[in-house]
């Protein structure tokens, strides 16, 4: 059985690839107008969600190599209600 840090490695190497193909399209989309001389009508939005997808590249990068925070589940006093 694969331990839960390698599940979530692996999970984040997933979608680490799928924003940096997201930057890539949109990157290929701008281009191709540009070569191709169609108008951008939202350049400004291309730019922002290009900006925006490599933050969150970078957030995940810093996310998946910080040490784990882990919770420490304290034990229920025995005169608790709680299950």
């Amino acid at each position: 059985m694969e331990s839960i840090e390698k599940k979530i490695e692996k999970l984040s190497e997933l979608v680490n690839n799928l924003l940096e193909t997201v930057v890539l399209t949109l990157k290929y989309v701008d281009d191709y107008c540009r070569k191709n001389n169609i108008p951008l009508l939202n350049d400004d939005r291309i730019t922002y969600l290009v900006r925006e997808t490599l933050r969150l590249i970078e957030e995940l990068n810093e996310e998946a190599h910080s040490p784990p925070k882990r919770q420490h589940r304290f034990r229920t006093p025995p005169d608790s209600t709680e299950p």
